[in-house]
């Protein structure tokens, strides 16, 4: 298609002297000296690639120059003198050319700059008269070529135009109706003039993919000819999500835009671009044609060099392409069967792959596919994200500063508890995660191993780009299921782009450090279980409370936000979880994510109960900040949960403990002989032969030293059940031997074998005392019976006076002298971990208050006094920190507060920090200009920080 036959284009106040000037009507004026007549073209009709454009006659340029000098003095006249019955009726299609347009300078509404408008106001909108031609189809805007118009005829010219209008999006300033075609009708076209403020082969490429921002200028097009009886476009209300308003920018919302189309089929893979890749351009047509799980098996076998991409046979593929599985169990029935491209003498080498997880991976596809009819009727149902798919960085030679980089994909792995909110969203398959071998990090350059990831990894065609780093492991996305969230064909940087923004807007809060910002991407790679689904108006906000003693200057030190990082649910949230859960209690707070907020949520106090689903957000919970229309987005505000409230007790004493207790007179001895009577009680179970309540008190003492219990509902899932298939729950109740030689000895010894007489037995319960000892003496961490480990949270109804605290136990405890008790109320010790200053333990007061027993398992403290008590210990907040406490009287009585001048650093410390850092303004002002691309590859650089922390950890 020719450049000049585009859509729309802008036409400004400053070109009006093209339309009025004396060389423009000597212009047009010249053309009607030609003999040569065009007849009338239809609405289809244009000249073919390097086809000579036709004068029209004479009298049809006398009445298109009367129509366009007219338009142009109507356009730029007063808005008083303006109408839209002043529009002029043109009979024929006008043919003139485009006009040259100048070059422009990038500015921050024009692609490359990146700015995303918050709110779509009517500066950001056509004006009145011209909104109502959004709706016409890119066919009538854009005829094809002559060839194409010569071979059909006005009928088929109908049906193709009609076909088109369903899929056309308009315009989001179109919230109300939108326009449909009549086919019976005689189509007429729509011609638009160009201007010098942008180019036609710009705007129609922006248009096309979608990153043009809506037009501020003004346009002047001719009007459609038509019956006056039976106009053909009419304005009728419109319900095709295909149709629903978007937003015309780089980012482009779910439910906006829907596209089926694969990204790949617009956007061919270049494996030039990038140096890490496993992928064959001559098996990719056809093995893209094949599940996912499949093309991963077989880009595993070539990583590991099992098989090499020559020895794969393009018949064998085909084949397997005939075989027409059903859509509902594709991967299950096409997934297994990569391992029959191995040779025989390898098969055995490699597992055959997990039907649970490829059942896993089919029903991940089907929730989807459907996610955007469930979602609009309401029934929400989400992916379950437990498919793990992982490799390896590894060195193959090369020299040390530039080493060739080799990708090994490892088998993928199915864990119920392993699902984020990322996997959630984009589906198990999209998400990739790289360990960094550790000689790579250990090399005198890490800029080579930045420079290789931020290209991005090629691995059978699909691009997978970095999103975050943490402990030598990198995260990757790929776009391959944005067909299913309802987003345009894009490119992979434009769905690299579109993701991260979907998640934290950087450009929403300009005064935060890019460091910062880059930092909070791993927010979205906690592990947790889906919750409800809230509406947008039942996620309210709610003021922290700041300490009095707080100067008013600026923003609030942590310390001083009483209420940091806590906020309100309503008990039906609360019942929710624990039916999820399938807890015995409804918990009294819960670690979430929700929309860009993180923390806990406590059961809110009475006042504060409406009977719905709701959630209190403080200001301090808010780490991630997000488009306003990304709220329409379920998925953001689906309360992620990652923990339930809950304690244990006994809690452990260790070196770190020990240390601070001294330091506060606790005398040396009393904790020497706590130690001594610990290791005593812990190893005389193994030491007793005789009986078999010897031989149930050692299985007793085993999962209490080992934990097996915990270990074994971690592995299980139980712990982070959540909703799951029926192939994952058959998975879990099949037999294998235990895996540890902890639980391999526990189950013997339930089992009625003995450890006196199965040297077998033995040998194990031999090892496990040698561990529980080495954990004693090496780690200097014991059990003490009266304490406990629970959340932190502020007091709910701030009846708490300063240095108070409350604890409740959700059923009786029983205290080693056996007395039940269902409260504290005594002087206790509060101590969280690293416990590095001295004032990271604290002496307080338990108390009882009736109005807070609801909120039972949890830690409450005080929201009074000149800072939070929280932050002294350890620097900790309420956002789902835990604290030890301590009621031993031998260890409360003689401990002693340090002066709480040592939590704070010492005076002018602050001044001689100079924070190194860019801020969002300085980003945004230096890569305003530039493209994709590049601006992927800015906002790399903060997003995998976490690299060099790496690098020098290693070093």
């Amino acid at each position: 298609m020719d450049a000049d036959d585009d859509s729309l284009y802008d036409v400004t106040e400053e070109d009006s002297h093209l339309f009025a000037s004396r060389e423009f009507e000597e212009y047009l004026q010249s053309l009607e000296g030609e003999d040569e007549r065009i007849a009338p073209r239809s609405a289809y009709t244009a000249r073919s690639p390097g086809t000579p454009q036709r004068a029209p006659s004479s009298h049809n340029r006398t009445s298109a120059i009367q129509t366009l000098l007219s338009l142009g003095s109507q356009l730029f006249s007063p808005s008083t003198q303006r109408a839209m019955a002043s529009a002029p009726v043109v009979n024929q299609f006008s043919a003139y050319p485009s006009l040259p347009s100048p070059p422009r300078t990038p500015s921050p509404t024009m692609p490359g700059s990146f700015r995303l408008y918050r709110e779509v106001d009517e500066l950001d909108s056509p004006p009145v008269i011209l909104r109502n031609s959004q709706n016409v189809p890119p066919a009538l805007l854009s005829p094809p070529s002559s060839g194409q118009a010569g071979a059909k005829d006005e009928s088929q010219l109908v049906a193709r135009a009609s076909r088109e209008a369903i899929t056309a999006t308009p315009h989001l300033s179109q919230r109300t109706s939108q326009l449909s075609i009549n086919p019976q009708r005689r189509i007429v076209g729509t011609r638009l003039f160009s201007s010098a403020a942008a180019s036609p082969a710009v705007v129609t490429e922006e248009r096309n993919r979608g990153l043009a921002p809506p037009p501020r200028t003004k346009r002047a097009f001719q009007t459609i000819e038509e019956d006056e009886e039976q106009p053909y476009l009419q304005e009728t209300p419109s319900e095709r999500a295909s149709q629903r308003p978007r937003l015309m920018s780089d980012i482009v919302p779910p439910r906006y835009g829907v596209s089926t189309r694969d990204p790949s089929i617009l956007h061919k893979p270049q494996p030039q671009s990038h140096p890490i890749q496993v992928h064959s351009s001559r098996l990719h047509d056809v093995l893209r044609e094949l599940p996912w799980s499949f093309r991963y098996s077989i880009c595993s076998f070539v990583s590991t060099g099992m098989i090499d991409w020559d020895s794969i046979e393009l018949d064998k593929l085909r084949a397997i392409l005939r075989q027409n599985p059903t859509r509902t169990t594709y991967n299950v029935d096409i997934g297994g069967t990569a391992h029959e491209f191995l040779p025989q003498d390898k098969r055995s080498e490699v597992p055959v792959s997990n039907k649970g997880l490829l059942s896993a991976l089919d029903d991940e596809e089907r929730i989807l596919a459907s996610s955007q009819r469930t979602r609009e009727s309401g029934q929400i149902e989400w992916p379950a994200g437990h498919v793990r798919f992982s490799a390896v960085l590894e060195r193959r030679g090369g020299p040390k500063e530039a080493p060739e980089l080799k990708l090994v994909l490892r088998p993928p792995s199915l864990a119920v508890n392993n699902s984020n909110r990322f996997t959630r969203k984009l589906g198990s398959c999209a998400v990739l995660s790289v360990t960094i071998e550790d000689s790579l990090l250990r090399q005198a350059d890490v800029s080579y191993l930045y420079d290789s990831i931020a290209h991005g990894l090629l691995i059978d065609g699909e691009v997978f780009h970095a999103i975050c780093a943490k402990d030598g492991s990198v995260t990757f996305v790929s776009g391959m299921t944005a067909p299913y969230l309802g987003l345009r064909a894009m490119t992979s940087d434009e769905f690299w782009l579109w993701f991260v923004t979907w998640h934290n807007d950087w450009r929403l809060e300009h005064n935060q450090s890019m460091t910062k910002w880059g930092a909070r991407m791993q927010l979205g790679l906690s592990d947790s279980v889906p919750g409800p689904t809230l509406e947008c108006d039942h996620i309210l906000f709610e003021p922290d409370i700041i300490s009095p003693a707080w100067d008013g200057e600026g923003k609030p030190p942590s310390e001083m936000i009483m209420t940091d990082g806590a906020g309100y649910m309503s008990n039906q949230i609360a019942l929710y979880i624990q039916k999820t859960y399938g807890l015995r209690h409804p918990p009294a707070a819960v670690q979430i994510r929700i929309a860009g907020a993180k923390g806990l949520l406590v059961v809110c106090p009475a006042n504060y109960e409406n009977g719905t689903l709701r959630v209190w957000i403080r200001p301090s919970q808010i780490k991630s900040f997000l488009m306003k229309q990304h709220l329409n987005d379920p998925s953001l505000r689906t309360i992620d949960t990652l923990r339930p409230s809950d304690y244990t007790t006994p809690s452990h004493i260790t070196a770190q403990l020990l240390i601070n207790l001294h330091e506060n007179h606790v005398p040396a001895l009393l904790l020497c002989d706590l130690f001594a009577a610990s290791l005593e009680a812990a190893a005389q179970p193994f030491l007793k032969y005789a009986s078999q309540e010897d031989r149930l008190a050692l299985c007793k003492s085993i999962e209490s030293e080992c934990r097996l219990v915990t270990v074994r509902l971690s592995r299980s899932g139980l712990l982070l059940r959540g909703r799951e298939t029926t192939a994952l729950r058959s998975d879990l109740t099949t037999p294998h031997f235990p895996p540890t030689i902890e639980e391999a000895a526990y189950c013997s010894l339930q089992a009625g074998f003995s450890h006196a007489s199965n040297q077998h037995v033995n040998e194990k319960v031999k090892f496990i005392l040698k561990s529980v000892i080495s954990q004693y003496v090496e780690g200097f961490k014991f059990p003490l019976d009266q304490s406990l480990d629970a959340l932190i949270i502020p007091d709910p109804c701030g009846i708490l006076a300063e240095g108070e605290i409350a604890f409740y136990f959700p059923d009786a405890f029983q205290e080693p002298e056996g007395m039940m008790i269902d409260c504290l109320t005594r002087d206790v010790l509060i101590y969280r971990h690293p416990g590095v200053l001295p004032t990271d333990a604290q002496k307080v007061r338990a108390v009882d208050k009736d109005v807070l027993r609801k909120w039972k398992g949890v830690i409450m403290v005080s929201t009074r006094g000149s800072r939070s008590l929280a932050s002294l210990l350890s620097g900790g907040d309420y956002d789902g920190d835990r604290a030890i406490i301590i009621w031993d009287e031998r260890i409360v009585s003689p401990f002693q507060n340090a002066p709480l001048d040592q939590a704070s650093p010492p005076p002018g410390f602050q001044e001689n920090i100079r924070k190194v850092g860019e801020s969002v303004d300085e980003f945004e002002s230096r890569t305003c200009a530039l493209d994709i691309k590049a601006q992927r590859r800015e906002l790399q650089k903060y997003l995998l920080a976490g690299m060099k922390s790496d690098f020098i950890m290693q070093r």
